[in-house]
């Protein structure tokens, strides 16, 4: 038994075939599911992409992190080289022409007087 089916019912533009209970066809159910596992596999095959991507970005950001993890305890380590008092009295003295002070003494009595006396 065939049936059209159109919105005017003028003109059949569409023909499903419906069994004796009002049923459509095997063939029609299985078209219908054939569509439905074809986007569901699409799905998959895009979600697995997406995936192998967003790992793909996970480990490049773990190897920068590697690389900068690295250049921060190189600094570190010339930083403290630097700052030790030998190097930067030899830098003082070589590069920036600086000289040793004659005498170690200090003269604070004179200042201590002065802000004694203010008070």
């Amino acid at each position: 038994m065939i049936r059209h089916c159109n919105k005017n019912r003028s003109t059949p533009d569409k023909q499903v075939r419906v069994d004796q209970n009002g049923n459509m066809s095997i063939k029609a159910g299985v078209l219908g599911l054939c569509m439905v596992v074809t986007v569901l596999i699409g799905l998959k095959v895009l979600v697995t992409a997406r995936i192998a991507t967003i790992g793909d970005s996970i480990r490049t950001l773990e190897e920068e992190k590697y690389q900068l993890t690295n250049e921060i305890q190189s600094l570190e380590s010339a930083i403290a080289r630097s700052s030790a008092l030998s190097v930067v009295e030899t830098r003082a003295i070589e590069e920036l022409g600086m000289v040793r002070a004659r005498d170690n003494r200090l003269f604070i009595k004179p200042i201590l007087e002065r802000h004694l006396a203010q008070q």
